[in-house]
């Protein structure tokens, strides 16, 4: 569906809109939820922060953990 998974954790590394609190980036958490949206994007819900999109994302860990 997306690039990441239940279970991933990942950091935000940037914002796409500015209604988002720019406290978030560098902030890491688990992705709780997975969202697909209508119009085929993915939005990833992480560790009671924010539904967060697919691009502000990055996996913490390496692609192995």
């Amino acid at each position: 569906m997306g690039k990441f998974s239940v279970g991933d954790k990942v950091r935000v590394v940037r914002l796409l809109d500015n209604i988002t609190s720019r406290d978030l980036i560098g902030k890491s958490g688990i992705i709780e939820e997975i969202e697909k949206l209508p119009n085929g994007q993915v939005n990833y819900y992480i560790s009671g922060h924010h539904y967060m999109h697919e691009e502000e994302l990055e996996k913490v860990g390496g692609e192995n953990g």
